[in-house]
């Protein structure tokens, strides 16, 4: 990764994999839960044919061996079978064992694209309810308590807010640019898995820090003289909403691309260039800041 200090942007190269679990893969795994289904099988076996023998007593008749073997083997295979396509069905892989439905379907099935599908189902889960929450702030439907504060604190309090900025729009930008494509792009099975749901949780938390710097501006009450001033944080954070909406997206078309036209060549390098930038009104926020610190 490359950093242009003159206009903040980041420029990397990854290599991202469109994994796919083919019939082959989807056959051993299903043998490796078969193989897991033996105690299963035998356990059937021994006790059909003890209910045989039973019956057989019970009606003075008997059957032959070689005549009971084979439909026997064939149920006991057959409740092993079943036993391990269910086991197979419902296996949940430890990283993702708290995640929702959706993401364990994507994980079973591993279709075309599955990595990219993964992260996006993943992600929206953990920022739904932050962004119905910020967007509740915005249109006024969101109750916070109020604070009033004298001058010097709050003076204080607007210092600190544009490196405050700073540091949220640069962890947005370093993610969404730089470690989760990467990441994304290295998923290839259960053992990447763990790595992928940290750099997830890392971008929700930048998310959850959003809507805390929103709920802090909407919650201080300035002296009148900063009213104006004051109204410029709002929405401050509406870049890195907007960015990793725009990462969201990206996600949803690498899902979308499908094996045929992988098979074609048609598909063009994915390109995470996604700009997470400053507020636009921050220059002029900083000129009227410089007048009130005097």
């Amino acid at each position: 990764m490359a950093e242009a200090p003159e206009d903040g942007l980041y420029v990397g190269s990854h290599q991202f994999t469109f994994s796919e679990k083919n019939w082959r893969e989807s056959g051993r795994e299903f043998l490796r839960f078969l193989s897991g289904e033996l105690s299963a099988f035998a356990a059937t076996a021994l006790g059909l044919w003890g209910l045989a023998g039973v019956l057989a007593a019970a009606t003075n008749e008997s059957v032959p061996i070689e005549r009971l073997a084979t439909p026997v083997l064939l149920a006991a295979l057959a409740v092993a079978v079943y036993r391990a396509y269910r086991a197979r069905d419902a296996h949940v892989p430890e990283a993702l064992a708290s995640e929702n439905s959706t993401v364990h379907r994507i994980f079973r099935r591993q279709r075309c694209g599955w990595n990219a599908a993964l992260a996006r189902a993943m992600l929206v889960d953990r920022i739904d309810v932050t962004e119905a929450t910020l967007q509740r702030i915005k249109l006024g439907a969101e109750y916070i308590s109020h604070r009033r504060v004298e001058r010097e604190e709050y003076l204080d309090w607007l210092k600190t807010r544009p490196e405050s900025m700073q540091r949220l729009v640069r962890a947005a930008r370093v993610l969404v640019t730089e470690i989760l494509p990467g990441v994304i792009g290295r998923t290839t099975g259960e053992a990447d898995l763990a790595d992928l749901k940290n750099e997830i949780d890392a971008l929700a938390r930048v998310y959850g820090s959003a809507r805390d710097l929103e709920i802090e501006c909407f919650r201080l009450v300035p002296p009148e003289e900063f009213a104006a001033i004051h109204e410029m944080t709002h929405g401050w954070t509406d870049t890195i909403r907007k960015s990793v909406r725009e990462f969201c997206e990206i996600l949803e078309n690498l899902e979308a691309v499908g094996r045929k036209r992988l098979l074609k060549g048609d598909v063009p390098s994915p390109n995470f260039r996604i700009t997470v930038g400053a507020p636009e009104n921050i220059e002029e926020f900083n000129r009227q800041l410089e007048a009130f610190a005097g």
